[in-house]
């Protein structure tokens, strides 16, 4: 082989990696492309999960207000209910002085 036919294969074989150093640098472009958008769409749903827990505090917060409003009319009925056994027992006491 003479020097003429070694660098035309060196040659040759230089343009071949080119052409997979190109071919590798396209692919590396395209997933760090596509890495970005994986980081986005990340940043976007975790945004939304926190407003999502946001929400979800908010309505236990309104949901343990409402379980005290129902306990405390719970307590004001009986003690109405209470009152009222005892203006009926009163009204019979009344009644039974009175005949």
């Amino acid at each position: 082989m003479n020097n003429e036919e070694f660098q035309k294969i060196v040659l040759e074989q230089f343009n071949v990696m080119n052409a997979r150093f190109d071919s590798i640098n396209k692919e590396l472009k395209a997933i760090r492309t596509e890495n970005k958008l994986h980081k986005l769409q990340t940043s976007e749903n975790t945004e939304m999960l926190k407003a999502l827990l946001h929400s979800v505090e908010v309505v236990k917060a309104e949901q343990e207000k409402t379980n005290m409003d129902i306990n405390y009319i719970k307590g004001s009925f009986v003690t109405v209910e209470t009152m009222a056994a005892q203006n009926y027992t009163d009204i019979v006491k009344l009644k039974a002085v009175g005949q």
